[in-house]
This record gives C-alpha cells, structure tokens and sequence, in this order.
C-alpha cells in the first residue's frame, strides 16, 4: 500500500469520499507522520527490522565511557535487549557506550510501501480513530473502530512473530531452593 491507499482506507473506514492525494483528506494528512511513527515504535514488526552498524563519534563522551555513537534519524526504536547485553545508555539521539563499534536491530521509519499489508491497516485504523469524532461525531464509530484495531493488532502482532526467530527464556528451578 502507498500513503494515498493507506488514508483512503482510514476515509472509507469513516463514511467519508476518497481523496486523490493525501492532502485531500486535511485532517488525517495532518496527524499521519505522528500516527505512523506512534505505531512503528509500539512493537516490533518484522517489516520495520533493520540491523545498524554505528562507528563512534570523533568528540568524547562527557559522562565516563569510552565512545559517543549518534542515532540515526529513521531509527525510532532500539532493542533493549541491546543495553542489557552490551552495557551503554540512551541519551536523547545519542548512545554512550564503551563498545569499539555498536551493532544493534532497531526498529526503522519505513517507506509504505515496505509496510506488511497488516501494519497498513492498523495505520489506516489508527487514522480513522484519531479523526472519528471531530470528522463524524460518532462515539459508537470510534469505539467500533478500537475493536476491529485490537483484533488487528494482535493478528499483525502473530503474523510477525511467525517470521522470526524465537527467544529462549532459561528458568531456575526453583524446587532446589527448599
């Protein structure tokens, strides 16, 4: 799905006509770069993966460790499970870090037309709720509309899951502490 698909599914999901552009549809236009960017970042779907590979910056850190990185700027998320194994902290849209080099999986702003027909939809639906009640008034609609999203979100939530690999979680047995 492109941008101009992508809001003319959030208008149909609204009652309201098909925009040829997506500055036709104004309201939705207006919110859509933060609507998209909020869902992007709330989970990590396999179509906005992307694997970064940062050299450090030139100037030293200032708060004691080694190397200085700077995030680039379609990167929205990083694994945390990236500070855990590697130590450093966030600072804004910079990391700090003893690491020579930091190789992390971030979640990437992507393009529409890389995004799986499922994230498309739930973007479509995100749009439609956040315009519902100043386009048409209808609470009902609204809340219409945050149900078939969560069933989405979970399906698309599954769907990727299926696509990667799988975490192994390791428990102590806890019989040996008695």
């Amino acid at each position: 799905m492109n941008k101009i698909e992508i809001v003319n599914y959030a208008q149909t999901l609204l009652g309201e006509a098909a925009a040829l552009s997506p500055e036709g549809a104004e309201a939705i236009n207006r919110i859509y770069d933060t609507v998209k960017k909020k869902l992007l970042r709330s989970y990590p779907f396999a179509c906005t993966r992307k694997l970064y590979v940062l050299n450090p910056l030139s100037e030293e850190p200032e708060f004691g460790f080694m190397h200085k990185y700077q995030i680039p700027t379609d990167c929205l998320r990083i694994n945390p499970h990236y500070f855990v194994e590697n130590g450093g902290v966030r600072v804004g849209q910079c990391v700090f870090s003893d690491a020579e080099e930091m190789r992390f999986i971030g979640i990437c702003n992507v393009t529409e037309d890389k995004l799986d027909a499922d994230v498309a939809a739930i973007l479509s639906y995100d749009l439609a709720i956040e315009t519902s009640l100043g386009q048409t008034s209808k609470a009902e609609l609204r809340e219409a509309l945050k149900s078939e999203r969560a069933r989405l979100f979970a399906e698309a939530k599954a769907n990727s899951a299926q696509e990667s690999v799988p975490e192994t979680l390791e428990y102590e047995c806890s019989w040996s502490y008695r």
